[in-house]
């Protein structure tokens, strides 16, 4: 899923905001943001029941994503929303100064975390 976000611009400054959020997130329990302060690799790991909505805040970000059988890599544009279920292993490649905003339809929680990948692909198999 790679909805758009809606943009009011002006020279001074830029105004970000989401209609009908509910529409997509029926559990909005948690917003996070990465920022990149020089380049770097954030997430490594998967969630076991947790569903993550990506949205780069100013320039296209690339994800790797692998559900245990197949790998790709989703250069994620400015603008656009990418839906992660659970049971995927994601990594967020972030370089100096970019902000990546993150949904989530649950809490934090540790035991959440699937943090090891041998780990993850035995998980999955269950």
């Amino acid at each position: 899923m790679n909805k758009k976000f809606s943009k009011i611009t002006s020279q001074s400054c830029d105004l970000i905001f989401f209609n009908k959020i509910k529409k997509y997130i029926k559990n909005l329990e948690r917003v996070f943001f990465l920022i990149g302060k020089k380049e770097c690799t954030r997430g490594n790991h998967a969630h076991k029941k947790c569903s993550q909505f990506f949205f780069p805040l100013n320039s296209n970000i690339k994800i790797y994503l692998d559900n245990g059988i197949k790998e790709k890599m989703i250069l994620l544009k400015y603008g656009e929303i990418l839906k992660v279920g659970p049971l995927v292993w994601v990594k967020v490649k972030l370089k100096k100064n970019q902000i990546i905003g993150v949904f989530c339809n649950r809490k934090y929680s540790k035991n959440e975390y699937i943090r090891n990948y041998q780990k993850f692909k035995n998980y999955i198999k269950k």
